[in-house]
């Protein structure tokens, strides 16, 4: 997977503190006892208040004995303080050069967190939290993975951004991957909703053509072929060519496992040359 870098209707945010606080009163159960094992009380209560930003692993832990959903989780407007212009710098970096293991600890740093000042920028950590631990790992643990990208969308804006939808989209593939049919098809509709009328920018075509390995690891050959081509054709109108030796190869196994030798060939073909071209390497999925 390769990738660049809504508020949930009817519901209000409020800061992540109280949501917490909340949720453990309504328990009775003391900071000390939600704490064990996790972080200490003052930190805690520090959190509570609003005076300490968790990261994403002792976010989700909490939550997680707090019986707080991911799905419904709102962060406040406040949630996180200071300015992301070194982290979008250094974020860019390490992705371009694909670097994902250097990204995860650079990530995870608590002066990254705390240089994190709004709910869109909260979403972008979380987004390439997500993709850092996919791709650091050869065994990732997609569970957690998702947890992570839901902590993306609760703090999502209202209106459908392309990150939003590339967050959508990251849900659907790796749903696909851990075999919840479902729930990628669910992620896939959310994400590519009207997405023909989203003004272009490059992410859209990272939109298509996740599209189209979501599908593809669905067994839905043909609307996978359909998404990448699209992709293709929309990337093509805008005069750009990112990820089309990605897209091309996808088409190859395609064309490959429905006996189409002359489109594979083909396939193939283009997706060597746009590698060779712009230097761009080439997400290999299982056949």
């Amino acid at each position: 997977m390769y990738y660049k870098g809504r508020r949930y209707g009817g519901l209000v945010q409020q800061p992540l503190g109280s949501i917490l606080k909340r949720a453990r009163m309504a328990r009775h159960l003391t900071q000390q006892v939600v704490a064990d094992d996790i972080c200490s009380q003052p930190m805690l209560s520090a959190i509570e208040n609003g005076r300490y930003t968790p990261n994403a692993d002792l976010l989700i832990a909490l939550c997680q004995r707090l019986g707080i959903d991911l799905n419904s989780l709102q962060l406040a407007d406040n949630y996180a303080v200071g300015t992301a212009t070194q982290f979008n710098q250094t974020v860019e970096k390490l992705c371009n050069q694909h670097q994902y293991t250097d990204l995860l600890k650079f990530l995870k740093q608590d002066d990254v967190i705390s240089a994190i000042q709004s709910d869109t920028q909260t979403q972008a950590y979380y987004y390439y939290l997500s993709v850092a631990t996919f791709q650091a790992s050869d065994s990732p643990d997609l569970a957690q993975i998702k947890q992570i990208l839901k902590l993306a969308l609760a703090s999502a804006p209202e209106s459908q951004s392309i990150l939003t939808r590339l967050i959508q989209i990251t849900l659907a593939l790796v749903s696909a991957l851990g075999r919840h049919a479902d729930q990628a098809t669910k992620w896939l509709a959310k994400a590519t909703e009207q997405i023909d009328q989203t003004p272009f920018e490059p992410n859209v075509t990272v939109i298509y053509y996740l599209s189209a390995l979501t599908q593809f690891n669905l067994g839905q050959d043909v609307k996978s072929a359909a998404s990448a081509a699209r992709g293709l054709e929309v990337a093509a109108a805008h005069d750009s060519h990112y990820l089309f030796a990605n897209v091309y190869y996808l088409l190859a196994i395609l064309a490959h496992r429905n006996d189409q030798a002359d489109k594979q060939q083909l396939a193939e073909q283009r997706s060597v040359t746009f590698s060779e071209l712009f230097k761009e390497p080439v997400y290999k999925p299982d056949h």
